[in-house]
């Protein structure tokens, strides 16, 4: 009696976990199914504004294409040459060229050229003449005192010109000393006494003052002192030692001379 009890029971559990397994499932595809709703419904609102930007797109390039025309339309319109006519002649004028109302003036172009290229050859013919170019030339050079002069450099073989010794030493100090690499970036030009003889050597003293280098115009320390017009930096004590060689142009631009 208890054993035929048994068996019904187990049906009924079975019967009961069929049931649970087919109400999740049902379950499960009611959520599955709003899901999808829900996406297609977004998928469609998404679809609809991108079409709304691009009609908005489509119109802006419209409107670009328009405005970009206007301007150069009245870019073309205010670079033509109209002439300037009056009075009787420019009522003749329209009427002639007037057909549908619309009155059309032209300049000659050829006319307009020809006048235009006569006015810039005379433009240019008259600057030229007004501004020489001069090429600065290369200088030979001989210490002033040595000729009778006052202290500073002749420029030429007579000492007709003389660079004074106020403009010969800011030279020296913005284009020589610079490019004199063995000497102290302190270093100073100042002219110096030769026994009876006033301002008649030229040296370069470091800060202290101390003598470094010599200066010597014209002459070469290395070759029996003999002249040759340039400018030699060197030791101010034999056997002489050279730091630059340089040469002065008309301009006042000291080229470094490798010798």
């Amino acid at each position: 009696m208890a054993k035929s009890n048994k068996k019904p029971m187990i049906i009924g559990v079975w019967l009961g976990a069929l049931g649970a397994i087919i109400v999740g499932f049902l379950g499960f595809s009611f959520v599955k199914d709003n899901n999808n709703a829900e996406i297609q419904q977004l998928q469609q609102e998404y679809e609809t504004k991108i079409a709304v930007l691009q009609k908005e797109l489509s119109q802006c390039e419209q409107d670009i294409k328009v405005e970009v025309f206007s301007t150069n339309e009245a870019t073309l319109l205010a670079t033509e040459t109209v002439p300037v006519t009056s009075g009787k002649e420019a009522t003749e004028e329209v009427d002639n060229n007037t057909e549908d109302g619309d009155a059309i003036v032209e300049a000659e172009p050829e006319e307009a050229l020809e006048e235009t290229v006569d006015i810039s050859d005379a433009d240019i013919e008259e600057e030229i003449d007004e501004s020489e170019v001069t090429m600065a030339e290369n200088q030979q050079v001989s210490w002033g005192p040595a000729k009778g002069q006052a202290a500073g450099i002749c420029v030429d073989p007579d000492c007709n010109e003389l660079i004074i010794w106020e403009q010969l030493k800011q030279e020296m100090e913005t284009s020589i000393l610079p490019k004199l690499t063995d000497l102290p970036p302190d270093s100073q030009i100042m002219l110096k006494d030769y026994k009876d003889k006033k301002d008649w050597i030229v040296i370069i003293a470091d800060e202290n003052g101390k003598e470094i280098a010599n200066v010597w115009f014209g002459a070469n320390p290395l070759n029996k002192w003999k002249y040759d017009g340039l400018i030699r930096i060197g030791t101010p004590k034999a056997p002489v030692k050279l730091f630059g060689t340089f040469e002065r142009y008309s301009d006042g631009y000291y080229e470094f001379n490798n010798e």
